[in-house]
């Protein structure tokens, strides 16, 4: 999928892929990693059924509910590195 400039106006994309990518793995985890960031995220795991059933016995709820979490899960997998599965410290609680 092309990188597309959606929402910032400020320079230019870096055309190397690459480079890009881990620009934006950076931008994640500075955006996260702060306090608000943890609440931010912790409000995203509670909205969006992170650790809830998705299904609840409407086939169509149960779509959506998965779209959501999907973006949770999204999120996390651009935090989590070698070192750090914010997924797995989750699941073990």
């Amino acid at each position: 999928m092309d990188f597309r400039r959606i929402f910032t106006y400020l320079g230019q994309a870096n055309p190397d892929p690459e480079i890009r990518r881990k620009q934006l793995l950076q931008a994640y985890r500075d955006t996260f990693a702060g306090d608000a960031g943890k609440m931010v995220l912790d409000d995203l795991a509670n909205q969006f059924c992170f650790l809830d059933p998705t299904y609840r016995g409407d086939a169509q709820e149960a779509l959506f509910l998965e779209g959501s979490r999907n973006v949770v899960l999204y999120v996390l997998g651009m935090l989590q590195d070698e070192q750090n599965n914010i997924i797995k410290e989750v699941a073990k609680r």
